[in-house]
């Protein structure tokens, strides 16, 4: 998730800890620190990039890394709690307390960031596969809909209701503005009735926090329900139009602020060793809101994408298709260092030679002509230190 949204929650986590167990107003103070702090303290990964000689590869291959597995979240979410109590003078039970919720805080934000479909690995190093909860979007405005009211209405300063106020106004600004792009009415009422929903539940909370981290379970439990029911509309349109394909994975994402409408990518091979990875969107109501009230725009991209050649069918519309033969991912990676790094991100595979070489890329993240943050014109070459992550298509590396 985005670093907003991973400190709202912590401001709520530390909040509802203050408020239940909390005693001084130093410790109060101490617990909304470090929960806010050991919220973020994963994303300390990116540091790598500063220090790397090939940063781009880098960020692929580290970020979510091993600051984002059970075996570091928890000790760098109390070791920043540890800092903020003594910066409060918190000492005794009180510190313990601190500790306690800051550890919590850094495995929440593990939890947070196991919702999209970037992933995580969280049980390094007995297991370096990848984890994919498919079901929300990663900057999601319901999310920050429900949680901005606290701030705003109960910030323990006034600085904190004026960065609250500010939030929820630039929100309501990007919803109802034309930047960076105009958005469906699918989307804005929804997020603009639940922000205006979450300010009166919480004006009428008596400061309590507890209303914004039950907002929060809702939200996500509303999208954890429909990204399966996503998953197994994509798979059976597959099984029925597609039937001599075996399908290696299906990546969703929910359109940001509308859990009725998602993207879908559909990873397959058949008998023949061809691969295919196919682009579209869905629509879980469509008679309520039709497919193409789903599409963001995708009209240029760097994957060269074929027509799908699969039938829409209800709400799904199939958009692209790439494919080409499974042993040309398989050279690619025994001839590449990189290829064989960035394979240990890439979920949704495509490549590309011109001229100038071969781009390898991920259709996840591919929204612009230009070489994007998942896209690499492979040199062969690897500077750095890369970890051993499984490759999500490593079935098709063997």
């Amino acid at each position: 998730m985005d670093n907003v949204t991973h400190s709202l929650f912590g401001y709520a986590l530390g909040r509802v800890g203050a408020d239940r167990f909390g005693g001084s107003e130093p410790e109060c103070r101490a617990m909304v620190w470090s929960s806010v702090a050991a919220s973020n303290v994963p994303d300390l990964d990116v540091v790598v990039n500063l220090v790397a000689a090939d940063p781009k590869l880098a960020y692929l291959v580290h970020h979510r890394g091993h600051t984002h597995t059970l075996l570091l979240a928890f000790p760098l979410g109390v070791v920043v709690a540890l800092l903020c109590a003594r910066i409060a003078g918190v000492g005794g039970p009180g510190r313990r307390r601190v500790l306690a919720l800051g550890g919590l805080a850094g495995m929440f934000h593990i939890a947070f960031d196991a919702l999209n479909n970037y992933g995580v690995h969280p049980f390094f190093p007995l297991d370096n596969g990848w984890y994919y909860g498919d079901a929300v979007f990663i900057v999601e405005p319901l999310l920050l809909a429900v949680m901005l009211p606290l701030l705003a209405l109960r910030g323990r300063s006034r600085t904190a209701r004026a960065i609250g106020g500010g939030l929820s106004v630039m929100l309501l600004a990007l919803l109802w503005g034309q930047w960076p792009l105009p958005l469906p009415w699918a989307v804005k009422l929804p997020v603009t009735l639940l922000l205006a929903t979450a300010f009166a539940v919480q004006s009428c909370s008596a400061g309590r926090a507890e209303p914004g981290l039950l907002g929060v379970a809702s939200v996500i439990g509303l999208f954890v329900v429909l990204s399966v029911r996503a998953d197994a509309q994509v798979r059976a349109h597959l099984a029925r139009s597609a039937g001599d394909e075996r399908v290696l994975d299906v990546v969703t994402s929910p359109f940001p602020g509308s859990p009725l409408c998602w993207s879908a990518i559909a990873v397959t091979h058949d008998d023949q060793k061809r691969y295919r990875a196919r682009f579209g969107y869905l629509s879980l109501a469509p008679g309520l809101v039709g497919t193409s009230d789903c599409m963001m725009p995708r009209d240029e991209v760097t994957a060269p994408l074929q027509p799908a050649r699969l039938p829409a069918t209800g709400g799904l519309l199939w958009t692209g298709r790439f494919e080409a033969a499974v042993g040309e991912l398989r050279q690619l990676s025994q001839q590449h260092c990189d290829a064989r790094a960035m394979l240990g991100f890439v979920r949704a595979a495509f490549w590309r030679a011109d001229s100038s070489g071969v781009v390898l890329g991920d259709l996840r993240y591919d929204f612009e002509p230009g070489l994007g943050f998942a896209e690499r014109r492979l040199d062969g070459r690897c500077s750095d230190w890369l970890p051993s992550w499984d490759p999500p298509l490593g079935e098709l590396l063997r």
